[in-house]
């Protein structure tokens, strides 16, 4: 708890609602072989451990793959356990997806089926060609000024795309 801003504290509602004890900004989280740097809302008698949001998949590019039943980061592939092998403290019958966030060791990245030169898949071609454009637009040094605020290069250049290239304003965007 001493790592706890709780400048961040507040409620939080949804389905239901529940009280922020507020915000640790930097946390180590080891998920496979990576070591990712995340800021952590903490909430008061939350019976699950750790939720990864919409902006913590995209701020580190995971995607979760359904048909693998894994978390993907990059190249690496982290399968979910399944549930019976959840630990019985997590398990719980009125909310049987609380077993989701967790991940068994990683396993070795598996080749795409549509290729093009170079090992990638079509649709990762286009993304980085796409990627490369985007990034052309705005000066390196304007990219890392917006990354030392804690976003990943790619996120720094969509927050610069929509601030019209304003460094200040896609800062503003990022706290927001």
């Amino acid at each position: 708890m001493r790592l706890v801003d709780t400048r961040f504290s507040g409620e939080a509602r949804g389905v239901g609602k529940a009280k922020i004890l507020g915000r640790v900004h930097n946390a180590q989280l080891v998920l496979g072989s990576q070591t990712l740097l995340c800021s952590f809302t903490v909430m008061e008698g939350a019976h699950i451990g750790l939720l990864f949001g919409l902006d913590m998949l995209r701020r580190h590019q995971m995607c979760i793959d359904l048909k693998r039943n894994a978390l993907v980061i990059g190249e690496e592939i982290i399968e979910f356990l399944p549930e019976h092998m959840a630990p019985k403290s997590i398990q719980d019958d009125d909310n049987p997806a609380a077993a989701t966030p967790l991940v068994s060791p990683p396993v070795a990245p598996q080749q795409p089926t549509l290729e093009q030169p170079g090992g990638m898949a079509a649709s990762d071609v286009a993304q980085r060609q796409q990627y490369q454009q985007l990034a052309a637009s705005h000066s390196e040094e304007t990219i890392s000024s917006v990354m030392a605020l804690g976003v990943s290069r790619e996120e720094a250049i969509r927050h610069l795309d929509a601030a019209g290239g304003n460094p200040d304003v896609a800062a503003s965007l990022i706290f927001s």
